[in-house]
């Protein structure tokens, strides 16, 4: 028998669609240090800098950009990978003590680890027999294990290397440590300039495939290339629930785009059909965070990421381009210009675009998902959006009463916590009505309806959620009309 789980579902009828507050975002970056395929939680600038670095690449841009709006990331760094493995030497120094030598080495390949200083001083406890251990680079980051042993064994040095994010340390047998030792990590070297698409693919695998996922609801690339790599990342989405942001190449032209988007021209590729996915064009001029006196143009997806991050904390099934959220800060110079024809063919393709909206500003602009049938709700990416939100918090319902009682008291217990969450998504705006077929009438087994006694017996239950959900307005008409007198609209001038 298969392993207890629940099981849920989404598919669109032509009558009624069928279809958690922070957001979080797993996104790949260009480091100058960090461990492969482990990916890590950054909230602030800091922390990127301690995990990953110094800012040195345009995906490292746009994640310390994100991060500075108030995005949380989940950050996998990316390298050049040859047979899975990474392209270098890692940074090390040798420290002789005595006969015996400590080895200190980074924790994954990269000229970032240059410089790490490796030193043991008195305890700060004043305790004997102990020193204390810092590493540090610069104003980067310290790393401070206090009350180390001075008689290191191997053991003592694994409890060691499991507090300590950047470096690990490995001695050749037991080592007696003494004060005031001291070294530097020299000779990392990384490459990551040939990164080809490829290589993301594997890196993206390799780092989420089974990833727990959790509070995370977002999956964003931020490397811009081409449709192999979208098409990885939207296959991962599916598979684990998460809502896909995909860049165009920053100065991609408006026929590249819809190219690529929809596999014609140079590619010949079966479009992209998901509703949990959605294109962006667009490019706009920053001050940059390596040098703030350069200007550079940037895909602008850290901007899309805060816009998702605010519009996320009301519900995620808003759509991020409304003006609420969507408009860009002042510290946007400027966006890349479109012509009105080029915004309707951007449009009629599917794509969401980033432009100058007179009278607001430089703004979000688009609701499209990549499903393909536009004349489907699912066309529509605040509904991909709740439809991820719907078969999420259903399937954590499902877990929560999973090994208990196959009994009727189980079944309305479900239906009573189901109909919580479905009137709090109404009073939300989320949708506009619900239906739950379930077995919540029946007062015994033998009165299911939906199910099968036997089968429910057995362990099977299933419900049906139908729902309605609340679209985003895309055209809306106003008509000014003179008259000669507000309670007179027969008196109209001419």
């Amino acid at each position: 028998m298969p392993k207890p789980q629940t099981t849920v579902s989404f598919r669109e009828d032509t009558q009624k669609a069928f279809s958690l507050g922070t957001a979080k975002f797993a996104v790949q970056v260009v480091t100058e240090r960090g461990v492969a395929n482990e990916p890590k939680e950054v909230r602030t600038e800091r922390e990127f800098i301690r995990y990953f670095g110094q800012v040195t690449h345009p995906t490292a841009e746009e994640a310390v950009r994100a991060l500075r709006k108030g995005a949380i990331l989940i950050i996998n760094p990316l390298y050049k990978f040859t047979a899975g493995e990474t392209v270098g030497t890692k940074a090390s120094v040798a420290i002789t003590v005595g006969a015996e030598t400590l080895t200190v080495t980074a924790k994954e390949v990269g000229e970032g680890y240059n410089g790490i200083v490796v030193k043991t001083s008195s305890p700060r406890s004043r305790k004997a027999n102990v020193v204390d251990l810092k590493i540090s680079k610069g104003t980067e980051f310290d790393e401070n294990i206090y009350d180390v042993p001075v008689s290191l064994t191997d053991a003592e040095v694994i409890n060691i290397n499991k507090k300590l994010i950047n470096v690990s340390l490995s001695i050749s047998a037991t080592l007696t440590l003494t004060n005031a030792l001291t070294g530097t990590l020299v000779s990392g070297v990384k490459d990551s300039s040939a990164l080809l698409p490829a290589d993301i693919v594997a890196a993206v695998s390799a780092a989420y495939q089974d990833f727990d996922f959790g509070e995370v609801f977002h999956l964003v690339n931020l490397y811009y290339t081409d449709f192999e790599v979208d098409a990885a990342f939207v296959a991962l989405g599916e598979a684990k629930k998460l809502s896909v942001h995909l860049p165009l190449p920053l100065h991609v032209t408006v026929a590249n785009a819809i190219a690529q988007r929809e596999g014609t021209g140079t590619f010949t590729h079966q479009p992209i059909n998901s509703l949990f996915a959605e294109y962006w064009i667009g490019q706009i001029e920053v001050r940059s965070i390596q040098d703030p006196t350069q200007i550079i143009d940037l895909h602008p997806m850290a901007d899309i990421m805060a816009a998702i991050t605010k519009k996320d904390a009301i519900g995620q099934w808003l759509s991020a381009s409304a003006a609420d959220y969507g408009l860009l800060d002042g510290d946007v110079l400027n966006a890349r210009k479109f012509t009105d024809s080029e915004l309707d063919q951007i449009y009629d393709a599917g794509i969401n675009f980033i432009s100058r909206k007179s009278g607001l500003g430089i703004k979000l602009n688009g609701n499209n998902s990549l499903f393909l049938d536009k004349s489907k709700l699912s066309s529509k990416r605040n509904i991909g959006d709740l439809t991820i939100y719907n078969l999420r918090w259903t399937e954590l319902l499902g877990d929560k009463y999973l090994d208990k009682p196959a009994d009727i008291q189980t079944i309305r217990e479900i239906h009573r916590e189901a109909l919580e969450n479905l009137n709090d998504l109404v009073a939300r705006r989320a949708i506009t009505e619900y239906t739950w077929v379930g077995d919540q009438e029946a007062n015994t087994l033998d009165e299911l309806v939906l199910n099968d006694k036997t089968q429910f017996q057995l362990g099977n239950y299933k419900v049906e959620n139908y729902v309605v959900p609340t679209g985003s307005l895309e055209q809306i008409g106003i008509e000014t009309v003179l008259t000669q007198g507000v309670s007179s609209a027969s008196a109209v001038l001419t």
